[in-house]
């Protein structure tokens, strides 16, 4: 399948769907409205392997409620056992492993997964958008509410460092200063109860993102460059050329060499 390009994609921003189920869901369920509106006689779902706990099993029952499949083909005895009994009603089939299974090891999944990232970024170019032309989602920072004025001016002494922007999302402040700042524990006298994600200027390069069209739907990835806040400009390197107008954050970050370096369950930026 690595070998195969896509027509259709969703973007869920993480390489997990714990923590992300409704987005995997929904993204599923859109893509397979968008086959079966395309005319296409059969539709084959390649699930993740996350099985290994009640809540994944409870995820993998929403799925199938969602999609109402008329078959499903487990391969696993202990999966077999769970999901037999909705037999009435679809169709299961257990398709035993291999007796021999080449399990692929934490590290050689994400070396692989750095090598579909260069492959994908192969020959991709810097594009700049307005930020104010762009619908966003997934950035704690650039959603968020920009806090008062005098609470800035607090965070600047503690910090003794230019605040580019700062904000709050929820139960999160992210706050972004022009340079690193070793006094970060002492913001805690004025934020309590609420979780603190402090950049300096530069940690937003490498967050992957999608790209939207003009209906909010996925037309390709890209990766953030850099954000000039202010000239309100936002640089992102994608293979894309066509036209956009949103971007969805994701919760991964790339380094120089496509390695993942950072995967948080919250707004990386």
């Amino acid at each position: 399948m690595r070998e195969l390009t896509y027509h259709s994609i969703r973007f869920v921003g993480s390489i997990t769907p714990s923590g992300n189920v409704a987005k995997v869901i929904q993204g599923v369920k859109s893509l397979i409205d968008k086959a079966e509106g395309m005319g296409v006689d059969v539709v084959v779902i390649d699930t993740d392997g996350w099985v290994n706990n009640s809540a994944a099993l409870e995820y993998k029952s929403d799925l199938i409620k969602i999609v109402k499949p008329d078959a499903l083909v487990v391969v696993d005895e202990y999966l077999y056992e769970v999901f037999k009994n909705l037999g009435p009603i679809i169709k299961v089939v257990y398709a035993p492993r291999p007796k021999v299974v080449r399990v692929r090891s934490r590290e050689e999944r994400k070396y692989l997964r750095t090598q579909a990232y260069k492959r994908f970024f192969m020959n991709s170019k810097v594009r700049k958008f307005s930020i104010n032309e762009l619908a966003l989602f997934g950035s704690c920072l650039l959603s968020g509410k920009p806090l008062p004025n005098e609470v800035v001016d607090k965070v600047k002494a503690i910090l003794n460092q230019e605040v580019l922007r700062a904000s709050q999302y929820g139960e999160v402040v992210t706050i972004l200063t022009k340079g690193r700042s070793l006094n970060a524990p002492a913001l805690r006298e004025i934020f309590r109860n609420v979780d603190i994600n402090l950049l300096a200027k530069g940690d937003e390069k490498g967050v992957l993102l999608a790209l939207l069209n003009k209906d909010l739907e996925e037309v390709s990835v890209g990766l953030l460059e850099s954000l000039d806040l202010d000239n309100g400009l936002i640089a992102v390197r994608t293979c894309y050329e066509g036209d956009v107008k949103g971007i969805i954050f994701g919760k991964v970050k790339l380094n120089e060499e496509f390695e993942e370096v950072l995967k948080s369950y919250k707004c990386v930026i």
